[in-house]
Parts: C-alpha cells; structure tokens; sequence
C-alpha cells in the first residue's frame, strides 16, 4: 500500500512539473528568490531598427497593459557549427507588443547578449526588469 502511494505521489509531482514547462520563463518558480518575483508595471515590448546605423534594438519596458490582451511569443535562433544551418527558438512571454507605456519616467538597463547569442534570449530579463519599472534595451549585434 505503501509502495502505491508514493508511486502516486510521484507521478503527481511530475504531472504538476510538466504543467509550468510552457510558462513564461520570466515567471518565477514558486521557490525562487524573493528578488525574482515579477514587479508592479505590466511589460510592453517593441522591436526596433534605429535608422543612423541600421542597429536592432528589443526593448521592454513598463506598460499599461489593457485587459485581455495577448502576450508575445518571442521567435529567435542561435548560429550552429557550419554546415549547420541556424537553430530557430520559441519563448513565451509575459510582454504585450506595444502596449501603450506607463507614465512616467524609468531608468534604461542595456543589455548585451553576447558572442553568439540572440538578444530573444534575454526577454525573460527584460520582462523581470520591465516588470519592475525599468526600461530595458537589448541590442542585436
């Protein structure tokens, strides 16, 4: 009787793990550190091409997010070793595209994602950061 229980247990564990795997990776975990959790502001995000040097820009920031509305799924892809073609990614959000802005004004964390990355990577960032009164840029380079 025993034994049923806890193999009862356990698969109850991995079905209730399986349900979160979709989520928003900006969502916290229920044990994640208190500075983890998101803030007070809605996310709208934008992506931008600033004209003077052709230069990417994924940017969230702090929104008003009107009722019901859908949030994105991020489309981004990582280079792979040549011959390979790249590999496309997909990411749930939290960020509704361009949300109409809080009020106000925010201060501006750049992020840089690095050698070899996606600047898509990093919306769960942007979107914590976002969520917490922050203007965030994500440049593409």
């Amino acid at each position: 009787m025993h034994m049923h229980r806890l193999a009862s247990l356990l698969v109850g564990f991995a079905l209730a793990a399986g349900a979160f795997a979709d989520d928003a990776p900006s969502r916290p975990a229920i044990d994640a550190p208190e500075l983890a959790q998101l803030g007070e502001y809605g996310v709208g995000y934008r992506s931008l091409t600033l004209e003077d040097r052709k230069l990417g820009v994924e940017l969230w920031y702090p929104a008003s997010v009107p009722p019901g509305a859908a949030p994105m799924t991020y489309a981004g892809r990582f280079t792979a070793e040549p011959p390979a073609p790249p590999r496309k990614f997909t990411r749930p959000g939290i960020a509704v595209q361009d949300a109409p802005a809080s009020p106000g004004r925010f201060p501006l964390v750049i992020v840089s994602h690095g050698y070899d990355n996606d600047a898509i990577a990093f919306s769960w960032l942007g979107e914590n950061l976002a969520s917490k009164g922050y203007v965030v840029a994500a440049i593409r380079h």
